[in-house]
């Protein structure tokens, strides 16, 4: 709030940050972003406050500003990373120009550059994304990932636009370097106060990995594959589904460790949508002979849910910043994550 010359009288600032013109200037990367009005609300009687139901009308953390561009990047980030590990692994057959090689390295580039837009449109302008690579911070998830995508891009650049063995040891390079895109991201969730993702950090790694396993699998089922080609792609596919189905049961699981924590998760149509598609499309894989739009339906649905399982898990979060009490019950619990650093600090 400040004092109008005319009238004197307190009004707010129009950009919504209350700085007073007259004292300081908005200056810097993140001057530009839209803030939100909350509106005011009267305080809480104490007796609303015993049971648990409120913070004073107000979430105990801010809302995440990510957009939806953020979830659209843990998608194609997944697929990309996968895509270039299979066309990695293509190299041990000796067969690097097969298809599956060939569609791998263009997954992987397209991917990384469709990543890189999504990032760029959530932040605002490109230079953001060009100013996190001045650092490289190993105790920061988001520069890591950042200095990954970045590499990623360059050796599968390298993988399609090179010859000969240029382009298989760049390949190679982008399959190292895309396994641990498919996993960052969740380390990245996994680190902030949101809590179900922080609540989630041990199985949401592994659950972001399996899922991308399986959307690189369900896109190769689009296509149309040589017969021993055909028969990789289906056992890999039936390996990543599965995996997927049970890294889910898990993340499930250590969500409801505290019942609170775990609420957004059970109750999101996007993650009940996910674990549909998911196992109907296992099924459908576990089918030795079927037809081709059999197969193109199971590759649909896998594709639908790896996609809503990202989309779901960040949704999910989104809720569960809002409310208070599921930060207090996690910290109550012990199942925080300065809690779990401060008992592993702790001497015998």
């Amino acid at each position: 709030m400040i004092a109008d010359p005319e009238t004197d009288v307190s009004r707010p600032v129009e950009d919504g940050r209350n700085i007073d013109p007259r004292l300081g200037t908005l200056a810097g990367e993140g001057s530009h972003q839209q803030v939100e009005r909350i509106q005011a609300s009267r305080p809480t009687p104490s007796n609303e406050l015993a049971t648990g139901t409120t913070y004073y009308g107000l979430p105990l953390l801010k809302e995440t500003p990510w957009k939806w561009a953020i979830p659209a990047y843990l998608y194609v980030g997944g697929l990309a990373g996968a895509s270039a590990a299979l066309a990695a692994s293509s190299l041990l057959r000796r067969d690097s120009l097969g298809t599956i090689g060939r569609t791998g390295r263009i997954l992987a580039f397209g991917g990384s550059v469709v990543s890189a837009a999504f990032l760029i449109q959530d932040l605002g302008r490109p230079s953001r994304f060009i100013y996190m690579l001045r650092v490289f911070r190993p105790s920061s998830p988001m520069n890591v990932g950042t200095w990954i995508l970045s590499a990623f891009g360059g050796f599968a650049f390298g993988a399609i636009a090179l010859p000969g063995r240029l382009g298989d040891a760049a390949c190679l390079g982008a399959g190292i370097f895309g396994l641990p895109l498919t996993s960052y991201t969740a380390v990245l969730l996994a680190n902030t106060a949101v809590p179900l993702w922080q609540g989630t950090r041990n199985a949401l790694p592994l659950l972001f990995v399996s899922s991308a396993a399986s959307s690189a699998a369900s896109a190769l089922e689009l296509f149309d594959l040589p017969a021993d080609e055909a028969r990789v792609v289906r056992r890999f596919s039936i390996a990543a589904k599965l995996a997927d189905i049970l890294c889910a049961i898990a993340v499930q699981r250590e969500a409801n460790v505290v019942e609170r924590v775990g609420r957004p998760l059970r109750k999101n149509p996007l993650w009940k949508a996910a674990k549909v598609c998911v196992l109907a499309s296992l099924v459908v894989s576990v089918v030795p002979r079927k037809s081709r739009w059999l197969r193109i339906a199971g590759g649909v649905l896998g594709t639908l849910g790896a996609a809503a399982t990202r989309f779901g898990v960040f949704e999910a979060g989104r809720h569960s910043s809002r409310d208070p009490q599921a930060s207090f019950e996690q910290q109550r619990a012990g199942m925080s994550l300065a809690s779990s650093v401060t008992t592993s600090l702790t001497p015998a």
